[in-house]
């Protein structure tokens, strides 16, 4: 996001004081994936990109213990403006059948490295005509962005921690990149630890993927607002963007080559105005900004 500064001049004053008025409103969008499917090793050459089911986990020795994942990929452009700032992303799974071999087994998200479709993606292909992953079983993040204990069948929910954020609005700014996630048991090596999971094909809404986005909408832009003086005090006021840092700077003259800074506004986990307020004193003038990276 490009630097912006916003300034004006006024009578000088002394030291800064801070008062900051959170805004928490936001919105939430809830949608199922744009695609998913999955990708097996035991069948490495056929997409599943139309089942109603995604597989994760690995068969038993009787169906040759091959390894399965499943890949999701949300329509965040459609809802979302990329100048949008994301508070938080919830994904919720259902498992609709599970191994015979029933063992609580953590299963992790982690962000796919490049794009793939429904009707190409395999275990050792991602696009037609023929692109192949750089290593079969998918192009994927070393780093988890979330995990969730799996047990039998029912709901379960990746809730909302910085790496979801954090992988969402990547997509949301820049949706050329966004490829989804990948979803894998964290024992591979562990035979008959297989979960289904309801697809975006799956017969029951209810069993199938749900992606919940808390936002921000896209912030107005950054405004000084000079405000009434009041027993003394020279006060002006500005906006915030969350999980965003602000500096308040101040020169006697203009051109100015060095500005002194007043205060560091830390970044806020949403909008707020802060307002400044100080002793004014006439005898000489003062020019202000506030800068922002």
């Amino acid at each position: 996001m490009k630097s912006r500064l916003r300034g004006f001049y006024w009578p000088s004053l002394s030291a800064v004081s801070i008062c900051i008025y959170l805004l928490t409103k936001a919105d939430t969008i809830t949608m199922n994936p744009m695609a998913d499917s999955t990708i097996s090793e035991g069948d490495p050459g056929t997409p599943q990109g139309t089942l109603g089911i995604l597989v994760a986990g690995t068969t038993g020795p009787n169906e040759g213990a091959t390894k399965n994942r499943a890949l999701l990929k949300f329509d965040l452009a459609s809802g979302i403006s990329s100048n949008a700032e994301v508070t938080s992303a919830t994904l919720t799974v259902t498992v609709v059948s599970v191994s015979p071999l029933v063992t609580n087994l953590w299963f992790s998200l982690r962000k796919v490295a490049a794009d793939w479709s429904e009707a190409a993606s395999t275990w050792t292909n991602r696009l037609l005509p023929s692109v192949p992953w750089i290593a079969p079983g998918g192009d994927f993040a070393i780093s988890v962005t979330q995990s969730n204990l799996i047990t039998g069948v029912g709901t379960f929910t990746f809730s909302s921690n910085p790496g979801m954020v954090a992988d969402v609005q990547d997509w949301v700014r820049a949706p050329a990149g966004n490829f989804g996630w990948i979803l894998l048991c964290e024992l591979e090596d562990l035979e008959k630890s297989i979960r289904k999971f309801g697809s975006r094909e799956y017969s029951s809404n209810g069993a199938r993927p749900t992606l919940e986005v808390q936002f921000n909408p896209q912030p107005p832009p950054l405004t000084l607002t000079l405000l009434p003086m009041t027993n003394g005090l020279f006060q002006f006021q500005f906006n915030t963007e969350s999980n965003r840092s602000y500096t308040v700077e101040c020169v006697g003259d203009l051109p100015a080559m060095n500005w002194s800074v007043l205060t560091n506004i830390a970044p806020l986990p949403a909008p707020a105005n802060v307002l400044v307020s100080d002793p004014l004193f006439s005898d000489s003038n003062r020019f202000y900004r506030v800068r922002t990276p």
